[in-house]
């Protein structure tokens, strides 16, 4: 999911009174001066990371474990006054554990464990022998971890759950207030078709087959 189409995902879904906000949020430092003179006069260096794309999932229930799926970065190396390997693109879901050892990518995740809007932080350092230090750089995304989306009360949110909104919205099933409750996923107090479209997005089990 390239970044420049982000902007589509729905506003509004909020679990501690903050609102909703699913745009990547870069933290990657620029070179200063200071920097670039340092890189110039001796074995200095600095990194770059950028994400290219998002993860597949951004939004979670209670418990599940983080998913880099789909998530890419390109990566850079500034030295001798430009940046190298810019084109260069990084699928983190694999580097993030085949360099767990090693450091050069590692990921920070957030506690899944309770409700609110996280944020996913990648770092990147690479090391080469000939290098006294290499800056290390970062890029940070947001998460939705929800306890929302159990409408029957099964423990899960699946695709019975997304029928039961469905049939409240078309008038052919009736929700208690608890059902109701964790029907509203964006907690504006009315279940509704935006809480539906949210529901897919966190839903385990063949949520994008249902019509």
């Amino acid at each position: 999911m390239k970044l420049h189409v982000i902007a589509f995902l729905l506003a509004g879904l909020f679990t501690t009174g903050a609102a909703f906000n699913p745009m990547p949020r870069a933290e990657t430092e620029e070179p200063t001066e200071a920097t670039e003179a340092e890189s110039l006069a001796g074995n200095r260096m600095d990194s770059k990371i950028t994400l290219t794309n998002l993860p597949d999932k951004l939004f979670y229930r209670i418990g599940e474990s983080l998913d880099l799926t789909g998530a890419t970065a390109s990566t850079a190396i500034y030295f001798d006054g430009m940046w190298m390997c810019e084109d260069h693109e990084t699928n983190l879901q694999k580097v993030a554990a085949a360099d767990a050892a090693s450091g050069e990518y590692s990921v920070r995740a957030p506690d899944m464990t309770t409700p609110g809007i996280k944020t996913v932080t990648f770092r990147y350092c690479p090391s080469y022998a000939d290098m006294d230090e290499i800056r290390p750089s970062y890029a940070s995304f947001a998460i939705t971890v929800t306890d929302k989306g159990d409408v029957n009360g099964d423990g899960a949110a699946d695709s019975a759950d997304i029928r039961l909104v469905r049939g409240l919205l078309h008038g052919t099933a009736q929700l208690t207030e608890a059902a109701r409750k964790n029907a509203d996923l964006n907690e504006d107090g009315v279940v509704d078709v935006f809480d539906l479209s949210l529901m897919k997005r966190i839903c385990t089990q063949d949520a994008d087959n249902i019509a």
